[in-house]
């Protein structure tokens, strides 16, 4: 695509070398959103993404790129791709969908994710410091984000590049300051478009099925009853999800517990 920044002269915009701290291994983490018609219900919005080294990435931009020239696109988007808005046959369009995500499953990248019940969120969360509910999947991405990379690349930190899916607003940035200055693992954060860094493409692959299994009734009974779309294409992947539903059985399961316990306690007694 012309004009587009190379994963390593990326990295030198969003993470100066000059930079006084001092990380093993600074990762990237690519992610966008995906959103449910407005005119369908029940809906979910997802942001999800991958996190790799730059060398990751830069292994998977030139096959990505070498990929859509083969099948003559100049934009991955799952959304056109499946609706037939593309050079791509309609029989050949989940073949095609699925060749990317073959790119993805033979890297090292590993996918991260939060989705969230759209009329949950509006009837519970909605508020001045999460807006829309993109809002308070943004916070929760980060939230998985920070804790991925502690537990799965301890000593490295991350610089996250978000697809800009939300004009950057009031609420954002207050989102963006809080994650800035609460973890010491994501070492920064930008708003980019995909015009510019096609890897951004990539991360439209992991929104799209996070959004499409959460429709489906989540990844536990996606992968019982086998949907094709339930198959995390990174090797590991770490995600977050909620709705009045998934709080419901957290809740009964955390009672169910407690109960436990305190029989436990009453028999020792």
């Amino acid at each position: 695509m012309n004009g587009h920044l190379p994963i390593a002269e990326l990295t030198r915009v969003i993470h100066p070398r000059g930079s006084t701290r001092r990380i093993m291994a600074l990762l990237q983490a690519y992610c966008d959103a995906s959103f449910t018609d407005a005119n369908r219900s029940p809906g979910w919005t997802a942001i999800a993404g991958y996190v790799g080294t730059e060398e990751a990435w830069s292994d998977v931009e030139k096959l990505w790129l070498e990929n859509k020239k083969l099948w003559s696109l100049e934009e991955f988007s799952i959304a056109k791709i499946m609706a037939g808005r593309t050079a791509v046959a309609s029989s050949d369009a989940e073949m095609c969908v699925e060749s990317f995500g073959k790119i993805i499953n033979d890297s090292t990248l590993e996918g991260v994710s939060a989705a969230i019940n759209d009329a949950d969120w509006e009837a519970t969360y909605k508020s001045d410091r999460f807006p829309h509910k993109y809002h308070g999947c943004v916070s929760m991405l980060f939230h998985v984000i920070d804790q991925h990379v502690r537990l799965e690349f301890k000593g490295d930190a991350v610089a996250v590049i978000l697809d800009t899916d939300h004009a950057p607003d009031d609420a954002l940035d207050a989102i963006h300051r809080d994650w800035r200055r609460e973890s010491d693992v994501i070492a920064s954060i930008t708003f980019a478009r995909r015009r510019q860094y096609p890897v951004l493409e990539c991360a439209d692959l992991c929104a799209g099925r996070e959004r499409l299994t959460q429709l489906a009734g989540g990844w536990e009974r996606g992968l019982r009853e086998n949907f094709k779309f339930a198959v995390s294409h990174a090797k590991r992947h770490r995600g977050a999800f909620w709705s009045l539903e998934s709080q419901k059985r957290l809740e009964e399961k955390l009672a169910k517990r407690e109960e436990r316990r305190r029989r436990r306690r009453d028999e020792e007694g």
